[in-house]
């Protein structure tokens, strides 16, 4: 037992001194198994980072415990082909009543399709979903954060209060600089109300791809989410007298560096008095549903369905969304997307093995000498196989380290000029040393044997 041990610690210590002498000749061998796990580190780190900026984006709105009431489409008419009486506050009422074990927050939500907001002659027209009235918990799943002010209060959502919260992009553009939107009132769809809050802008950077990013767009961005509001080039058309905001001019502005610019468009209003002015015939557009938790979500879902189709009548004439479900199609396709991803930079990992491979092939030829000078004196054909096949995977190894810092390197250069967002997980280092160390395994097998089966005899006559 300890004459192998000494026997591989000879075997590893003469591996790494052949390397040291060839110091140049061993970092050429390895650039192609380091630029092979360089791109794996690469490629890996931008898919994680997309699957952590989702899962990000999934909690701040509800996380996987959410779940979308909505009614079905005109298009599927239900099983029976009826059409759906439309979500109502009765399909609420009957999951509080029935399931208040299971569920944290039900939260109704409507919305109506053209809107326009208005203030001293400037106009903007806003699009569906823009417009919400909810009420008071919206907030606690939707993402959104106050800057100043406050939220709609229950009193408010009680007493029909024509109150309102405005985004970041409608008080920059409806205020003047600097200037305090708290208190003030704004038109909305002609009807007066009193801004009461302004929401926190909302920002994620676009990817620039082949272009730098636009730094006056950036610059403005950061105003914004400091709350520095200001009046320059304000996104206007039309005549002076009458400024209408159009929605194209608005993306020229906003959207081109920011990937969640429309969320900073919304108007919120109690959900009582939208009812009441825009939505007069008692349906829903949602009903947003938060459990206690997603360990049990489907068992909780398909209970929650029960009940409602004995509500409706036995027909199933709505849908039930979980959020977990759009988590889910979205990491099946990251997972997909970071296999064919490791598949490509395997195929560079191969081609430096071989190139590793052919390199000890040399090296070989160029000791057939020293092999039968160590045979001679004692070496058996294991410990020459484990001298070569260690000076392999070292080499790989080598390369795999050096592949992993510049794999993080251009990582990080890439997040930087193009807006990605990149994780470097222990995952990806692992799956980095384990690929390049079992490359110069797999590699270094051929060359290990044949230097083992030289004869000593022929060695030492080879000139």
């Amino acid at each position: 037992m300890f004459r192998t041990l000494a026997s591989l610690y000879e075997s590893v210590f003469a591996g790494i001194k052949e390397i040291y002498y060839h110091r140049t000749r061993s970092l050429l061998n390895v650039l192609g198994i380091t630029l092979g796990v360089g791109s794996l580190v690469v490629m890996m780190s931008i898919m994680e980072g997309f699957r952590v900026g989702f899962e990000r984006a999934i909690n701040t709105m509800g996380g996987l415990a959410r779940v979308s009431l909505v009614e079905l489409p005109p298009s599927q008419g239900g099983p029976t082909g009826q059409k759906s009486r439309g979500i109502r506050l009765d399909d609420m009422r009957a999951i509080l009543a029935n399931h208040r074990d299971i569920v944290d927050l039900v939260i109704p939500q409507v919305s109506s399709g053209a809107n326009q907001v208005s203030r001293g002659g400037k106009y903007l027209n806003l699009w569906q979903w823009t417009l919400n009235g909810t009420t008071a918990d919206w907030m606690k799943i939707d993402g959104h954060r106050i800057a100043e002010g406050r939220t709609i209060m229950p009193l408010d959502d009680a007493s029909l209060s024509r109150v309102c919260v405005i985004g970041s992009l409608i008080r920059n553009e409806l205020f003047d600089d600097y200037q305090n939107p708290i208190g003030e009132k704004i038109l909305v769809n002609g009807i007066p109300f009193t801004v009461v809050g302004v929401f926190r802008h909302v920002s994620a950077a676009v990817p620039q791809i082949g272009k730098k990013a636009d730094a006056a767009a950036i610059e403005r961005d950061d105003r914004l989410r400091d709350m520095k509001t200001f009046s320059v080039h304000r996104a206007i058309s039309g005549r002076k007298a009458v400024q209408k905001i159009q929605g194209w001019s608005l993306w020229e502005k906003y959207g081109k560096n920011n990937m969640f610019w429309g969320k900073n468009l919304n108007v919120l209003i109690p959900f009582s008095t939208f009812q009441s002015l825009f939505k007069k015939d008692g349906k829903l557009d949602s009903i947003e549903l938060l459990f206690k938790d997603s360990a049990h979500l489907t068992e909780y879902v398909e209970s929650v369905r029960a009940t409602l189709k004995r509500l409706h009548g036995g027909v199933e004439d709505f849908q039930l969304k979980p959020w977990a479900e759009r988590y889910q199609e979205t990491n099946d396709q990251i997972r997909i997307l970071s296999g064919v991803f490791f598949a490509i930079a395997l195929i560079s990992l191969v081609v430096g093995g071989m190139g590793v491979m052919n390199v000890i092939l040399a090296s070989i030829a160029e000791r057939i000498r020293e092999i039968g000078v160590r045979k001679s004196v004692g070496a058996g054909d294991l410990d020459i196989f484990m001298q070569f096949l260690v000076e392999t995977v070292i080499l790989s190894m080598l390369g795999g380290v050096l592949g992993i810092i510049v794999g993080i390197g251009l990582a990080f250069a890439i997040a930087t000029l193009l807006g990605f967002t990149v994780a470097i997980s222990p995952g990806v280092i692992v799956l980095a040393l384990a690929s390049s160390s079992g490359i110069g395994l797999i590699f270094g097998i051929y060359p290990a044997l044949k230097a083992a089966r030289l004869n000593p005899i022929q060695a030492l006559r080879y000139e």
